[in-house]
């Protein structure tokens, strides 16, 4: 087993029409422009309707104030606030459906998503070498040997160290194969918590610290970092105490990492077709989807019904077709639940005939124990013959 102090998550851009967010809310952190209030909002994605949304884009329709078990607590914002970028700026966003942050650049027609997946020794960045990777960071940039002062500061940012000053100047790092650690290069650290640092219960870094995007090329200028065209590939370090902050990888006897299988991770668009309840709420709407192996399908949204219960908020049919091309697998049903619907016609439930069961209704409980014997425990020796329905033989 190899254990690295971080781990390297590769992201890699793909892009759908902006349009196809219309119906979701969306989360951004920023500065709301009518009132300079720094805060966390509610987006959503509206057209041209000439009246309280002038321009088609991304609009504020609400404050996120807090949250609790039923999701964000909200104060709506009257009237809606444009933060549509103008033409080559960038805007940042969190999207459900889309498995996490989108980014905008102000005159595309599309958003951006990404595909993740953590960095390996045996990923091709390395090349199959030991040599050292570059990495150019550009804001939000780790520093090395993260000290406790820094880690516990109130102010989330003591653990950064400076922003490139632009484009043609980043903050630079390496990794290599041999360690899978993240070092900088001024002066040489490993970023991660200096040996005997721990995050206080009070830390905003007690679940782990992310960098900022890094390249392994370079920019003309900044905007181009969230441009797909211009880089289509970055990546970004985690690191901190907890177990799931570091890379675990095995390495067989040869000293070369094993590669697994990864998730999948795919656009999948709904349809009503393919929608078990035969719902159109979602239709034609895109979705990041990830498939970890039988019965590990993730990636449709949640929600809380006019029950008060948590849901998805819509479900596949048996049958639905999909996958990284489209077509490689068909969702089948392991489990589902059915709600009965309520009738509303008046007087519908007064009158059902309810009758007495053919067999009386048990009104005892007999406690006696019966010892169970089911034989002789058999010796196996061979191998599996089946591992989570795949046939091993």
């Amino acid at each position: 087993m190899v254990q690295a102090p971080g781990k390297l998550i590769k992201s890699t851009a793909k892009q759908v029409p902006a349009i196809k967010l219309l119906g979701e809310t969306l989360s951004y952190w920023g500065q709301n422009p009518s009132s300079s209030t720094f805060g966390q909002w509610q987006v959503q994605y509206r057209l041209n309707d000439g009246g309280a949304h002038p321009a088609t884009g991304f609009y504020i329709v609400a404050e996120i104030t807090g949250h609790n078990q039923s999701g964000p607590t909200t104060t709506p914002v009257t009237p809606h606030v444009n933060i549509t970028p103008t033409s080559g700026n960038f805007l940042g966003l969190f999207s459900e459906s889309l498995g996490g942050r989108v980014n905008f650049v102000g005159g595309s027609s599309n958003v951006v998503y990404y595909v993740e997946e953590f960095v390996s020794g045996n990923d091709p960045m390395f090349a199959g070498s030991d040599n050292p990777v570059t990495l150019n960071c550009f804001q939000r940039c780790l520093k090395g040997g993260i000290s406790q002062v820094d880690v516990n500061n109130s102010n989330p940012d003591t653990v950064f160290g400076p922003n490139a000053p632009d484009a043609a100047t980043p903050v630079t790092y390496t990794i290599s194969r041999a360690d899978m650690a993240l070092k900088t290069v001024n002066t040489p650290a490993v970023v991660a918590l200096a040996p005997g640092v721990t995050p206080s219960s009070s830390s905003p870094h007690q679940w782990g610290m992310h960098s900022g995007e890094m390249i392994t090329g370079t920019l003309s200028n900044m905007t181009d970092l969230y441009n797909p065209s211009v880089t289509s590939v970055s990546y970004r370090w985690e690191t901190g105490h907890n177990p799931w902050n570091k890379l675990m990888a095995v390495k067989n006897m040869a000293g070369a990492f094993v590669a697994f299988d990864k998730p999948l991770q795919f656009a999948y668009d709904h349809t009503t077709a393919n929608d078990a309840n035969a719902d159109t709420t979602y239709d034609g709407k895109t979705f990041r989807l990830n498939y970890g192996g039988n019965g590990q399908l993730w990636g449709i949204p949640s929600g809380i019904d006019a029950s008060g219960r948590w849901r998805s908020n819509f479900t596949l049919k048996d049958g639905a077709v999909m996958g990284p091309t489209g077509t490689e697998f068909a969702v089948k049903t392991r489990e589902e639940e059915k709600k009965l619907k309520e009738d509303l016609t008046a007087g519908a439930c007064s009158t059902l005939a309810i009758s007495q069961p053919t067999t009386p209704l048990p009104i005892s409980v007999d406690s006696t124990f019966s010892t169970f014997n089911n034989g002789t425990m058999p010796v196996v020796t061979a191998a599996p013959a089946v591992i989570g329905g795949e046939v091993q033989l």
